[in-house]
């Protein structure tokens, strides 16, 4: 049976992008962690602008986050 890593995903602060994470994620990676950093909408790399990001509205921010986990549970060695 192929072993299968655990996961982490990093979700930075409004205003900022993905790669704050880089340092850290990199640490985690090396300690045997899948790593997984988005750029939360209107933010860094993601489509669409920010005075139409919703990531401080409770009701939509956990969207994409949800839409993160989604896709490492296709992924087959991940756990």
């Amino acid at each position: 049976m192929e072993s299968r890593i655990p996961a982490v995903i990093f979700i930075h602060q409004g205003g900022s992008a993905k790669q704050e994470w880089r340092s850290v994620a990199k640490q985690a990676f090396r300690q045997g962690w899948a790593t997984f950093a988005y750029d939360i909408r209107g933010h860094g790399e993601s489509s669409g602008q920010w005075k139409n990001a919703w990531y401080d509205d409770p009701n939509n921010a956990p969207l994409d986050l949800v839409a993160a986990i989604d896709y490492l549970k296709k992924l087959p060695n991940i756990d």
